[in-house]
């Protein structure tokens, strides 16, 4: 047989290629003759020392034996089995750390490590060509033929594996060690009934059994070595410590249980739907892992010792040794190795980016490229190996991927030059040859074939297919013939139980502190032509927790106890016969699927769970994971690797997702996820404590892919005109959709476990429901066209029907004991010991300076450049992701305001309500506050931001038991516009339109809010108020004070930095409110309203300057309790006199800003109307009643006013420029009858001031007070002055820093007051109106009767009880019309010759 030289030559290569880098004693004389002969044994070998280097792991091998390797190679008769059998692998590892350094055997491994992985980067480079260019059917068929007679034939048996690492240096005091160890591993021929068998390929289908005997990974601490016994000694030492069914090994401490199982293996010559080409079943009865607390504390302690040494390994070449230290001093030669570390690195710096260095890579590279390739097609001789080894010693792993991808490239390429120059002169001598040729019967096509790559001829390739049993018709016709629902491969995994446990303590006497178990987990997977499905299943999950004694809830995770079965609205196409049903865990994955519903198909059920929470687990989970203070460098170094693993995972993911969307990939989602129960008690060991049950309800997402008979349809149109309706079809059809709907999510808080679970499934409303059931709806959109700039990328939109929140105060405070109790205190250290503990080894700042900081686990990663091999072109390409460039009119792309994401929420109704409990615990309803059409908007663009929110309407009602709801809150319906609207706009300096659309403003926020109206009762605000200070405000305040013996320490202040204002952001704000109105009731009767209409306010923050400008229109208060009166003016308790009521402005200036600045901070400027005050004794007596039941708010009164002094008195060197205009208050004589009244003046207020230098001037004026007196007399009004017109002006001076004693005379504060003269006139008739008037001031303040005054007002509101006067003003008493003789008040007063009458 001619093949079976070459199969014997390949198996000698790959035998030498495989075994002989970790064997060392190894004889390749021997192993050529065993391979020749069919019958190889080896017996005694020795593992080298560097065996494990292609691993880069820092172990060495301290002893490493194969005690017999075994090969029965049937050459003349494939139809005996062809055996392997391997037995007593020992291998003994240390740390490298404990290793004394050889700087010419590091070297040497270091290069062998290199071209390791050189051959295994190459390899897999190759497997990838080959898979691409391997499209040939009938190879393919070929291919499973040789590999169904190597299944068939190959049976392996491997016992007795025990792999051992030992360290006595990472802790030191407590050695530990750990292993691998496997009792056997066998893979044999077996019959249909899975016996053992051997049974010739022609039989039928193929049966393998896989079995796997004890697998176990141990962790001994405090453990004793084995290292340095005898040969035979040690063999007997490591076979005896490998833990077996029979013979098990207690004095190991298993971080994983020993684990069995069984795999079966079929491999069928036909194929269908039901019957696979391979079926592969795995079974395994138990997989456990197990975690001490001492296993952990070595392995970290493992970490910090592997972090140190590979810091360090790069300076173990000029670290001195033993004897240069006693030679040189120690002080001295270490001193000189710091030196050495520090000046290497940056002179090898300084060279990488030197001329020289830069010209030596050049000529490396151009040396490199043209031996190699010489070197490919073995031409390489002489002199040129020297030096091409020299070269590959001297380059680095990247410069030798990258130079031998260049060196392939020309070589291809000179090959295909070359046959093209080959093929056109063979043309010209077969042009050449004429009729000659045809006459001698030349051909020019050989009676040869290739095959995988070997030419051979008809009678060899005879020889072998009659050998292989291969019939390379009927596989070529089944090749074509393949139906896409036949199955080529079905992979079935089961494990029946696993679980996870975490221990405190030795074996002996180990505590169990938690322990998770899972049951019935499936993995499965089925390949056909143009499909691929995969599904994993879980049956069951129990989470153990026996953290905190006593617990009641020792299952903290389980399925809950009272589920039901379901209709799921998720449907599978079954895999198989297995019934996945009642797993807990359902996930299934579909690769093309074949109902052709989508190029993806994802399916996720998950059944409900019962979770508790405590913060107890957490804490002991953290305490047990947290590593030492003096090791947190060496966990930061390897969570830095980890963070990096997956960020190059998730960029790769990103890539692949970016490229799916690009070749719009549609995916089928069907998600049914009845989520768990969160219970979090307040204490763990009672079950009638306080429970809060979060139920998230159930949760279905699921794709709303778009019908084909709909995008036929518009397609079909593709050549006629589109119209509106065709244009949104088109554009729905551009988004890929999803729909995500939560049901039933619900939060009950309650006393009791049982109690709280029946409120749950309650179906009415329930008091112990925080939030009741609830149902939400989201539908996401994707765009499937991301360059089309004119539809958005990512559109999510939701809905919420209604929300009903359930709050009290009982419900407050039960729930922040529940968040004081849930959440963990992590590792909290007292300020004492936190003033003792060192600080961090690397601080965030400077983290970048250590070297190796984020790599010490892996080493420096290098950018990795590898020419394509099949690109045609001149110019090479590389695999690294190619940049994308920009033109300098990128700011004019149209991409500028396409929305990348946007998101619609809308809620129908939110009802709050508000309820108040007593100490017996009864709850009443107090107040429901209901929102209505809430709408938010957020759209995010490639510079700006917008978020746009809405509120419709806003009601609050008060409840009283048995009567019906006092409306509280409420805004007015009869405007057809939301109550609130706020638009907020963020955009990025980088934005081309900042400065002109935007005009500059980073940030900018418009509100506009409608009428409000607030129906203000004693009782209700009284009771809101006291359900707010009983609620959130704690009842007794604690107060630290510092003991006797404590010394309070002062720190220093941190120095604030000052920004600068040229790069700080500006922001503003415009609102415009249209109205508020506040109704004052008092015993269900109105008595006046106080309107504010159309008020506006504009700020604008930039860096440490504010601006603010306010103006607002209106303001009146309306009688609603008189009759009406004689002249509308009476109407009116209080209304403005002039355009609008009062303009106010305050700004801010930067000190550190010295061209703006001119020393002083803030300027204040008022403007105000007049105002008008109707002195009505009625109505202002009933608010004045109001005011007194209101006497228990006098606390936000008294609170605020401190504030305002306080923050008065911190305000310094402030401008101020006011003016208000005169007050007028009317007192009427009878508003119901005549328009007569007093008119009182308070005079224009007037005040500003300035600063000169340390000089501060104050001028203030009051002019214009006046009393004047008015009555109608008939056709026309007379009014007659009591106090003529008065101006008084004041003038201070304040001067800072004088020096009394060089300035004695200057004063600090200098005070002028000038007041003009006081022109008084009083007649009869206005004394008897001004006593009158005194008299209904006094009518105004007086007290209720005491049934109407609640005991808290009258204590804090002591108030006269004089009964009503005759004659006073705005009287309603009989008395009022009753003619009253004149009293002569000759000589007390006269009138005044200056006096007279004015008429108008």
């Amino acid at each position: 047989m001619w093949w079976l030289d070459p199969g014997k030559e390949l198996l000698q290569a790959i035998f030498n290629r495989v075994m002989a880098p970790y064997l060392e004693n190894l004889d390749m004389n021997q192993v050529n003759y065993g391979i020749s002969s069919g019958s190889l044994t080896l017996r005694n070998l020795r593992l080298k020392r560097e065996a494990l280097d292609k691993f880069r792991l820092p172990v060495d091998v301290v002893e490493g034996t194969l005690g017999r390797l075994q090969l029965n190679i049937p050459w003349r008769n494939f139809s005996t089995p062809m055996k392997a059998e391997i037995d007593d692998l020992f291998l003994l590892v240390n740390p490298a750390a404990s290793s004394k350094y050889d700087p010419a055997d590091d070297e040497k491994r270091a290069q062998a490590a290199k071209q390791e992985r050189l051959r295994t980067a190459e390899t897999l480079q190759i497997q990838e060509q080959a898979q691409v260019n391997e499209d040939s059917l009938k190879n393919q068929g070929f291919v499973d033929t040789i590999l169904a007679k190597i299944i068939n034939n190959f049976q392996v048996t491997v016992k007795n594996i025990h792999i051992r690492y030992e360290d006595s240096v990472s802790v030191p005091g407590h050695p530990f060690a750990a292993g691998i160890t496997l009792s056997g591993f066998t893979i044999i021929s077996v019959d249909g009934n899975w016996e053992k068998a051997f049974i010739p390929s022609t039989a039928g289908a193929i049966h393998k059994l896989a079995e796997l005997h004890s697998f176990a990974v141990y962790f001994n601490t405090d453990s004793e070595s084995i290292r340095g016994l005898p040969p035979q000694q040690s063999a007997d030492k490591f076979r005896s410590l490998i833990s077996t069914e029979e013979n098990p090994v207690n004095e190991h401490q298993f971080i994983l249980k020993p684990v069995s199982g069984k795999g079966k293996i079929t491999m069928n010559n036909t194929i269908s739907d039901r019957v696979p080409k391979f079926d592969v079943e795995l079974d395994f009865e138990e997989i456990s892992f197990l975690l001490d607390n001492h296993q952990y504390r070595d392995v970290i302690s493992m970490v910090d010792m592997y972090h140190f040494f590979l810091r360090n390994q790069q300076y173990r070449k000029i670290r001195p040794t033993e004897e240069q230290i006693t030679e040189m001093g120690r002080a001295k030669a270490l001193w000189k190795f710091a030196r050495e570390a520090v000046v290497g690195q940056v002179h090898e710096k300084h060279r990488e980016w030197s001329w020289a260095h830069f010209a030596e890579r050049r000529a490396d590279r151009k040396r490199y490229v043209l031996l190699y390739k010489k070197k490919l097609p073995g031409a390489l001789q002489g002199p040129d190996v020297k030096e091409f080894d020299d070269l590959e010693a001297k380059l680095s792993y990247e410069d030798l991927r990258f130079y031998r991808s260049i060196a392939r490239a020309e070589l291809r390429k000179d090959i295909q030059i070359r046959r093209k120059l080959e093929e056109e002169k063979k043309k010209e001598q077969q042009a050449k040859g004429g009729w000659l040729s045809w006459a001698w019967g030349s051909s020019s096509h050989a009676s040869t074939d290739e095959i995988l790559g070997v030419q051979m001829n008809d009678q060899r390739r005879k020889e072998l297919f009659d050998a292989l049993e291969y019939d390379e018709k009927a596989a070529t016709a089944a090749a074509f013939d393949v139906p896409k629902t036949s199955l080529k491969t079905r992979v079935k995994a089961r494990l029946q139980k696993g679980s996870l446990a975490l221990r405190s303590g030795t074996t002996q006497s180990s505590v169990e502190i938690m322990s998770i178990v899972f049951q019935d987990v499936w993995a499965k997977a089925i390949q056909r032509p143009t499909s691929l499905d995969a599904l994993v299943s879980l049956g069951d999950l129990h989470v153990y927790d026996s953290t905190t004694p006593n617990s009641q809830y020792p299952e903290i995770v389980k399925i809950k106890s009272d589920d039901t079965p379901t209709t799921s609205t998720v449907h599978l196409s079954s895999m198989d016969e297995d019934d996945n049903s009642n797993a807990l865990l359902m996930v299934k994955f579909e690769q093309s699927p074949l109902d052709e519903r989508a190029d993806n198909g994802l399916t996720v059920r998950l059944r409900p769970m019962e979770v508790v929470y405590h913060r107890g687990f957490v804490e002991a989970i953290y305490a047990y994971f947290k590593p030492p203070e003096t090791q947190m460098e060496s966990v930061a170094a390897l969570l830095d690797v980890a963070s990096e693993t997956l960020e190059g995972f998730r960029n790769a993911t990103r890539a692949g997702l970016e490229h799916a969307l690009q070749a719009h990939k549609t995916i089928d989602v069907q998600m049914d996820l009845q989520a768990p129960i969160i219970i979090v008690p307040e204490d763990v060991t009672h079950k009638s404590s306080v429970h809060l049950i979060v139920d998230a309800g159930h949760l279905a997402i699921g794709s709303d892919l778009v019908p084909k008979k709909d995008v036929q349809e518009i397609y079909s149109k593709r050549n006629q005109q589109y119209t509106e309706e065709d244009y949104r079809r088109l554009e729905a059809l551009m988004y890929d959709r999803f729909s995500v709907k939560l049901n039933a999510a619900q939060f009950v808080l309650g006393n009791g476990l049982d109690a709280c679970l029946t409120a749950l499934r309650a179906e009415e409303e329930h008091g112990l429901h925080l939030l009741e059931k609830t149902n939400m709806e989201f539908s996401l959109h994707n765009s499937i066209v991301p360059t089309a700039v004119q539809l958005s990328k990512i559109k999510v939109s939701g809905s919420l029907p209604e929300l009903a929140v359930n709050f009290s105060n009982i419900k407050y405070k039960s729930l922040m004991r529940i968040v004081d109790a849930a959440i963990p205190k992590l590792g909290d250290t007292p300020a004492s010991q936190q003033a003792q503990q060192r600080p961090p080894a690397v601080a965030e700042a400077s983290k970048s300076q250590l070297p190796l900081s984020s790599n010490a686990f892996t080493g420096v990663k290098k950018q990795e450049y590898v020419v394509s091999e099949d690109h045609e072109d001149e110019q090479s390409t590389f695999s690294r992701d190619s940049a994308t460039y920009y033109d300098a009119e990128d700011s004019k792309r149209l991409d500028l305001h396409q929305n990348q994401f946007e998101l619609h929420f809308t809620v129908g109704k939110l009802k709050a309500l508000l309820s108040k409990g007593n100490a017996a615990g009864d709850e009443s309803p107090l107040a429901e506050l209901v929102l209505e059409s809430f709408g938010l908007d957020f759209e995010l663009a490639k510079f700006d931001m917008q978020v746009g929110v809405t509120l419709g309407t806003l009601s609050m009602n008060y409840l009283e038991v048995g009567k019906q709801p006092v409306p509280f809150i409420s805004c007015n319906d009869t405007l057809d516009q939301d109550l609130v609207k706020v638009k907020y706009t963020r955009v990025q300096p980088e934005s081309p339109e900042f400065n002109t659309l935007y005009e500059g403003i980073n940030q900018s926020v418009d509100g506009a809010f409608s009428t409000i109206i607030l129906q203000a009762q004693p009782e209700p605000v009284l009771a809101v108020y006291d359900f707010i200070m009983s609620t959130f405000v704690p009842e007794k305040p604690a107060v630290v004070q510092p003991s006797n013996g404590d010394t309070l320490i002062v720190l220093p202040e941190q120095p604030i930095p000052q920004p600068t204002s040229g790069g700080s952001e500006q922001i503003r704000v415009n609102i415009q409110l249209q109205g508020v109105q506040v109704i004052l009731v008092n015993s269900g009767s109105n008595i006046a309203r106080l309107d504010l209409s159309k008020a506006a306010v504009s700020l604008l923050l930039q860096g440490n300057t504010l601006k603010i400008a306010g103006r607002l229109e209106d303001i009146s208060i309306t009688d609603e309790i008189s009759p009406q009166p004689s002249d509308d003016q009476f109407k009116k308790i209080l209304c403005r006199e002039g355009d609008h009521f009062a303009d106010f402005g305050y700004e801010t200036f930067d000190p550190n800003d010295a061209e703006n600045f001119t020393g002083v901070n803030s300027v204040v400027t008022l403007r105000t109307a007049a105002l008008r005050l109707n002195f009505l004794e009625k109505p202002l007596h009933e608010v004045y009643i109001f005011l007194l039941k209101l006497a228990r708010l006098k606390g936000l009164y008294d609170a605020a006013t401190q504030a305002a002094a306080q923050s008065v008195s911190e305000i310094t060197r402030m401008r101020f420029d006011v003016l208000v205009k005169s007050p007028i208050i009317v007192f009427p004589k009878d508003s119901s009858k005549s328009s007569d009244a007093l008119v009182l003046r308070l005079g224009e207020i007037s005040a500003r001031n300035q600063y000169d230098g340390p000089k501060g001037t104050i001028e203030a004026s009051l002019q214009g007070i006046g009393l004047t007196s008015q009555a109608n007399l008939g056709d026309r009004i007379s009014i007659l002055k009591m106090i003529d017109d008065v101006l008084i002006t004041a003038t201070v001076v304040q001067t800072e820093n004088i020096d009394h004693t060089a300035q004695p005379d200057v004063p600090d504060t200098k005070i002028i007051l000038n007041v003009s003269d006081i022109k008084l006139g009083l007649t009869q008739h206005q004394y008897c109106d001004l006593y009158m008037l005194s008299q209904a001031f006094t009518r105004v303040l007086a007290s209720p009767p005491e049934a109407e005054t609640s005991p808290a007002v009258q204590s804090a509101a002591p108030l006269s009880t004089k009964s009503p006067q005759k004659g006073a003003l705005n009287s309603k008493t009989s008395e009022e019309n009753a003619p009253v003789a004149p009293v002569d008040l000759v000589p007390e007063i006269a009138l005044s010759p200056r006096q007279s009458i004015y008429p108008t």
